[in-house]
This record gives C-alpha cells, structure tokens and sequence, in this order.
C-alpha cells in the first residue's frame, strides 16, 4: 500500500486561500475536489477559506444579480456543509455571513443560522 505524502488538509487551505485572494473560486472548488479524491477532509479552515473566498467574490462592482446570486448561494452551501459536519466558523466567516444576511427577505435564514450557531461556541 503506497503511503500519502500529504496527510492533511493545511497544504490545500494555503493553496485554496491563495485563490480566494486571487479571486479564483473555481479553481478553488476544482482544487477541494481534488483534495477529496485524494481521501483528505476538509477541515475548518477549508470551509472558512471557501465561504469568505466566494462571499468576497460576490462583492466585486459590476456584477450581475444572478451571478452575485450564484456566488452567495455556493458560500451558503458550503456554511451549512460546515455547520452539518460540526465545524465552528471563525469570526470572519461568521462576518461575511452575516453581512450577506442582513438584507431585507433574509431574516428567516439569519435566525436559523444564529439558533444553530448559539449551540455550539464561535471560535
């Protein structure tokens, strides 16, 4: 049996923040899932590194509803991919989040999000 040289997730998150900074998710999601065929998990700082990766992508000027929409929806996702497998978001992700809750139509989702999160204790 051949031995993993990468036994964790921290070589991806340095390479996953990179391209969230550089604003190049899809070669961010490209990059996780690759991660995972390669039998690593991600981790916290994965989820964190995505959620703000594609929050921060929706902010850029000029962008369409649609595409803001997608991009929001994708950094939901993942927030409640990490909140179902017991990962506790930092106070940064927790920030983007909340931000992009706190619009008028949205006040379901924030509660719902907050009674979870008031479960578990924000790092």
């Amino acid at each position: 049996m051949k031995e993993r040289l990468i036994q964790n997730a921290d070589p991806y998150d340095i390479l996953l923040s990179g391209h969230g900074n550089g604003k190049k998710m899809s070669e961010a999601k490209e990059l996780m899932r690759e991660m995972q065929v390669r039998g690593l998990s991600p981790n916290s700082s994965t989820y964190d590194i995505l959620i703000c990766g594609w929050y921060r992508l929706s902010k850029q000027p000029g962008l369409s509803k649609s595409l803001k929409r997608s991009y929001q929806a994708e950094a939901k996702r993942l927030f409640e991919e990490m909140n179902e497998k017991g990962f506790i978001p930092c106070e940064n992700t927790l920030a983007h989040v909340s931000f992009a809750l706190a619009k008028p139509g949205k006040k379901v989702d924030a509660q719902r999000i907050l009674n979870k999160l008031y479960k578990k204790e924000v790092k």
